[in-house]
């Protein structure tokens, strides 16, 4: 192998091999962000979860406050028979749903 030719080989292998680590770091990096934003939407939903939770807990609170209160479940309304406002029949119905679904 001439002189000409060993250098144009070490050359080729130069610009190889700093292509190699040019893939390699870049895909290092990516797999990097991939595993940050696993890790943020996990934590998301790990946060969505609690703030369900405790929404489940208030809406259980709620309801259960509401029947102590004395709210008859069948009609709505009150005990002694007062109407709720469309508004209240809706809240009502909702947490009705919302703590049946979690019992």
């Amino acid at each position: 192998m001439s002189r000409t030719e060993a250098a144009a080989c070490r050359t080729t292998h130069v610009k190889l091999h700093r292509d190699y680590r040019m893939v390699e770091q870049t895909f290092k990096n990516v797999l990097l962000d991939v595993r940050k934003k696993k890790s943020l939407e996990e934590a998301r939903g790990r946060e969505r979860t609690m703030m369900e939770e405790e929404r489940r807990r208030g809406l259980e609170m709620k309801y259960k406050s509401g029947a102590a209160a004395g709210v008859d479940d069948l009609n709505g309304g009150a005990v002694g028979g007062g109407d709720l406002s469309e508004e209240g029949r809706r809240w009502q119905m909702q947490i009705q749903e919302d703590v049946s679904r979690y019992l």
